[in-house]
């Protein structure tokens, strides 16, 4: 974390006001955060050089933002210039290799950095970070005859499920999909048939939407199905306040 670069916190965005809110809640939770960790680090001489300049941290959507993902780091670019910095530092806070990282992302830095003098770096997604896997596992109760679940979009990218496949796999989960096979109910039925009767769901997600509606509601379907089942279904990701400082991790690396 150094004041010769400027950092851009790239959500995906929605128009449903609950992730909205929520971007703004995380937002304010990594700000804070930082000014936590800056007032910890007061009495350390080098550190309190290392920050003795306000940070440049801003926070833009890939969609649905009231200015394009180009425009947004354009606009950073020409605030950085002003303060000297020539360096800017994109961290997408997204979970998966998708399309929108793979593609869609580098395209908009691309057309951003074409304009401007200022060097840009794409960082590694969120779903990568340090600290990501031991914030999920803690959504679980991790106890004798628990089945685990994790739901996230599913991409039209193989790699991009195969990398949640494997963290299933590190989680001792299960995945499911939202929009690719296999659904929640395929894989809930298969916990099931093994004679697993307590469920857990964790939405892969950061903010409420349609995943976590649908979520909501095919839980409700199963439930009634299976009366003797107890199902949980946890928050979404970002709702969770130690996620910040992950984010924060990352933005000191």
């Amino acid at each position: 974390m150094t004041i010769d670069s400027a950092y851009l916190l790239v959500f995906h965005g929605s128009r449903d006001p609950r992730a909205q809110q929520g971007m703004e809640k995380l937002s304010r939770r990594v700000l804070l955060s930082l000014e936590t960790c800056k007032s910890s680090l007061r009495e350390g001489r080098s550190a309190v050089t290392l920050l003795s300049q306000p940070l440049v941290i801003e926070t833009a959507c890939l969609e649905l933002g009231e200015v394009s993902l180009a425009e947004r780091l354009y606009q950073l670019g020409l605030e950085a210039t002003k303060r000297g910095i020539d360096n800017i530092k994109v961290l997408p806070l997204l979970l998966a290799t998708g399309v929108h990282v793979q593609i869609d992302i580098p395209r908009e830095v691309a057309l951003a950095q074409s304009k401007l003098g200022v060097k840009m770096k794409i960082e590694s997604h969120l779903g990568n970070y340090e600290g990501m896997l031991a914030l999920i596992e803690g959504q679980y109760q991790n106890i004798a005859q628990e089945g685990k679940i994790i739901v996230a979009h599913g991409s039209s990218l193989s790699e991009a499920n195969r990398e949640i496949e494997r963290l299933a796999s590190k989680l001792g989960a299960l995945a499911a999909y939202a929009f690719i096979s296999p659904s929640l109910e395929t894989q809930v039925e298969t916990l099931i048939g093994s004679g697993i009767r307590v469920i857990t769901i964790v939405p892969y997600v950061l903010f409420p939407g349609k995943i976590t509606d649908a979520i909501a509601s095919m839980v409700e379907q199963l439930q009634t199905q299976y009366p003797e089942i107890n199902f949980r279904v946890k928050e979404p990701l970002g709702q969770i306040p130690a996620l910040a400082q992950i984010i924060l991790g990352a933005i000191s690396a």
